[in-house]
């Protein structure tokens, strides 16, 4: 409902819901000075109320101000005023039927500034968390030139724009980064509890399986390891401790750039029979899927069939070593 450009600021604002003479249900906010006051005039318009109430506390007591407030308020100030409404009066209409309480006391502030003698662009520059430079400039520009009703509403269409455009760009990044977060919770879980089930499978201190390492061989990638601290930068992860003897150090961190960078190399040929070394290097293939920024439906499916594969071998050489 229209706010009356006469409300006192005594009235208190109500939100009523009801029915009109053709029996649909409307509701909307109103100033009036009570609540029987503001039965009367709805009766008058034709409308029934079934349920008056006013704000409550909790939502009287919030309500940040948004840049979408702004550009609304900027809207509202210039349809005003280019209906000849003089602006302090506009100001009080406004602030007086916001619902945030923040804003009417933003709006009526800036009413109170006008009213003790500044212009509207020193009003608003006291502001500047809400009125940006650029703001404050156009208004003063629109005050000189006589045509401040234009100008405000051209802020409030870039304003609008603007925030739009933000929404967009939120929008547009909520899939990447879903995938992102994904991709790294599955990551993760494998790297947790998948890659150390290897560690039977590297241990091999002396055995004679085809699918263990000898010791000589696992201290040498130990090694290898320990000492990859000095050539490998810092910028690509925690420090490597030994394999062969310090795998209590590792970390997370440390599981995944051994699995994915380190052992693929090192554990090339180490194998009696290579099949061991290219299942390993299967896995890594369907991690490196996974951690990629973007992921197609195919490439899905791909680690979906990879992984169903990868079990199956892994079940086929666990049931050969153990019979």
């Amino acid at each position: 409902m229209a706010i009356s450009a006469t409300a006192s600021k005594k009235e208190t604002q109500f939100l009523w819901e009801g029915k009109d003479k053709r029996g649909n249900k409307v509701r909307g906010k109103s100033l009036a000075a009570n609540e029987a006051a503001l039965r009367a005039d709805l009766r008058r318009q034709g409308v029934a109320a079934t349920r008056v109430k006013t704000p409550s506390t909790a939502f009287r007591s919030g309500g940040k101000v948004l840049p979408t407030d702004i550009a609304v308020f900027a809207r509202q100030l210039a349809t005003m005023m280019s209906a000849g409404i003089p602006m302090v009066q506009a100001f009080e209409i406004i602030g007086n039927g916001h619902e945030k309480p923040a804003m009417q006391k933003l709006v009526l502030d800036i009413k109170s500034t006008i009213e003790g003698g500044s212009t509207l662009h020193e009003a608003l520059a006291k502001h500047p968390l809400y009125f940006d430079d650029l703001f404050v400039n156009l208004v003063e520009a629109g005050e000189q030139a006589g045509a401040l009703e234009t100008l405000l509403d051209k802020i409030a269409t870039y304003k609008e724009k603007t925030e739009a455009l933000k929404k967009k760009i939120k929008k547009a990044m909520f899939y990447p980064a879903a995938v992102l977060v994904v991709a790294i919770i599955v990551s993760c879980i494998l790297l947790i509890f998948v890659i150390p089930q290897f560690e039977e499978l590297f241990k091999g201190f002396g055995a004679d399986d085809d699918c263990r390492l000898a010791k000589p061989v696992w201290e040498a990638i130990g090694e290898a390891c320990a000492t990859s601290k000095h050539t490998i930068p810092s910028a690509f992860g925690a420090p490597m401790p030994n394999v062969a003897s310090e795998k209590y150090q590792f970390s997370a961190e440390n599981w995944s750039f051994w699995s994915l960078y380190l052992a693929p190399s090192l554990l090339h040929r180490r194998f009696q029979n290579d099949r061991y070394h290219r299942h390993f290097v299967d896995l890594v293939r369907l991690l490196n899927i996974c951690l990629q920024f973007e992921i197609s439906d195919d490439e899905i499916e791909t680690v979906r069939a990879g992984m169903i594969k990868w079990v199956e071998e892994y079940e086929r050489y666990e049931f050969y070593h153990s019979s």
